[in-house]
């Protein structure tokens, strides 16, 4: 989350909203600072002892277990030719690294939600669970 913080005018002194957007303030100020302060201890850390390329290592360090986590990110401009170059070369079908995902697709439940109440009542709604997300805020200050 992104929160925007810049000066508007001076609170009044007994408005409870200005009060807790300062106390807001405040905590997001002291949050982004600690986030600061663990992100260069773990640099510190690992410029110690480097991870691996792949792979967890679990160390005692000053009567602490740590495990440090080594990852690789795959990706895949366009999935389509990588299969067919694939199945060209005659790799079995169970070792072609690609994944045909299923998923909701959230925008077309909101347009039928919100367009098509009959449709979406009688045969999307009884399978989706529809429930309220965690708000954002942004401040200005």
């Amino acid at each position: 989350m992104t929160t925007v913080i810049s000066t508007l005018h001076e609170p009044q002194a007994d408005d409870p909203l200005a009060d807790a957007v300062q106390a807001y303030v405040a905590a997001k100020r002291a949050e982004d600072a600690a986030t600061a302060t663990r992100l260069a201890a773990e640099q510190r850390i690992l410029a110690l002892h480097p991870a691996k390329e792949e792979g967890a290592e679990t160390i005692d360090a000053g009567g602490y277990r740590l495990t440090i986590t080594g990852r690789m990110s795959y990706s895949c401009e366009d999935v389509h030719e990588l299969a067919a170059a694939c199945a060209l070369a005659g790799v079995a079908e169970n070792l072609v690294p690609v994944k045909v995902k299923r998923e909701l697709d959230a925008t077309g439940c909101k347009w039928l939600r919100a367009n098509d109440p009959q449709t979406w009542g009688a045969v999307i709604a009884p399978h989706v669970t529809v429930k309220p997300a965690k708000p954002s805020l942004a401040v200005k200050v």
